[in-house]
């Protein structure tokens, strides 16, 4: 059995009793947190002296009261609701206005304005997505009926169309198709036939 010298037990209880005094005081007169008014508490283990220093009772506080963007509330110009400071309008409204793009935005300029295939391809890829979401097809495979995932699919293929061809055209809700990963690439490769 090990057992303490009073000395060393004396050191310890001498610790303890210090610290209790140090609570004691700093919760007397305590620091405020300078967003939110909270007082800002001594957490477990935290000196008492690194406590003093803080001016903020959590990283949030300190990024909203330091960021001036947060400060600023912004409206949506068409409905009003409230939105994040470096969007233009809302999601609902970005999105139609993004669908209405597609329809006057040609495949040539996309992969001029693009610096490269893949960047032109992905604009191509979400806009077609969002005309597939707005409408009332089926959200499945319409080769084999698994509706955990789909993929929007071009039943005439993107390079087919000229590049005069606008994405409106190219995303024709007609000319788009819901399948599942496995049935896209069967049908991009030729195995499958719609």
């Amino acid at each position: 059995m090990v057992t303490l010298s009073a000395q060393q037990a004396g050191g310890r209880t001498r610790a303890i009793s210090s610290r209790q005094e140090a609570l004691e005081k700093y919760y007397k007169n305590p620091n405020f947190c300078k967003y939110c008014g909270e007082m800002i508490r001594v957490k477990n283990g935290e000196k008492i002296a690194q406590v003093r220093i803080r001016k903020f009772c959590n990283r949030s506080c300190a990024a909203k009261f330091n960021n001036p963007l947060t400060k600023i509330a912004h409206l949506c110009p068409v409905c009003g609701k409230e939105i994040s400071p470096k969007a233009i309008t809302c999601r609902q409204h970005q999105e139609s206005k993004y669908i209405e793009l597609g329809n006057t935005r040609t495949k040539g300029e996309l992969f001029v304005k693009r610096n490269g295939y893949q960047s032109a391809r992905s604009t191509i890829r979400k806009h077609a997505y969002k005309v597939f979401e707005n409408n009332n097809k089926p959200k499945k495979c319409v080769n084999c009926g698994y509706d955990k995932y789909i993929d929007v699919a071009h039943i005439k293929s993107v390079a087919s169309f000229d590049d005069s061809a606008t994405l409106g055209e190219i995303n024709n809700i007609n000319n788009l198709v819901g399948l599942c990963p496995n049935c896209h690439w069967e049908f991009d490769n030729g195995m499958l036939k719609l």
